[in-house]
């Protein structure tokens, strides 16, 4: 049960296991949506830190350091891994100023029309262009 956190990190860096690493964690999101006039949109809250670590049993801590820059930006994909290939387009991108290491963003994008059941991919960017892994969840619109 305490290496559970390390395989999970494993498991989202696979693909790009030296690279990946260096990039921001997705630590947390809230997905809530609105109704509005023109349709039903999706609120994310997300916390996302180039800081944090994800700790192994063994080792104090000091395992799958990540890159400690300042976060860039945020993006969220819907029912499309952005690893799928170029047609795959964020729904929604926030570019960050001055943030730190360690933020709380709140992003809205529409949600999809005819699927109900909808799956979001979520990654940052830290400031020296670092990718951090994909963070994937679900949600109903």
């Amino acid at each position: 049960r305490e290496v559970f956190p390390a395989l999970l990190y494993a498991a989202k860096v696979a693909k790009e296991p030296y690279i990946a690493s260096r990039g921001p964690d997705i630590m947390c999101t809230t997905i809530t949506s609105t109704d509005k006039n023109d349709g039903k949109y999706i609120n994310a809250k997300i916390e996302v830190s180039d800081n944090a670590r994800t700790r192994h049993a063994d080792d104090d801590g000091s395992l799958f350091s990540t890159g400690r820059q300042n976060v860039k930006f945020v993006e969220i994909f819907v029912n499309c891994h952005p690893y799928s290939g170029s047609s795959c387009r964020p729904a929604a991108r926030k570019n960050l100023e001055n943030v730190g290491r360690t933020t709380t963003v709140s992003m809205q994008f529409k949600a999809p029309v005819g699927k109900r059941n909808n799956v979001m991919y979520i990654r940052a960017i830290d400031s020296d262009q670092y990718t951090g892994p994909v963070t994937a969840r679900s949600f109903v619109s």
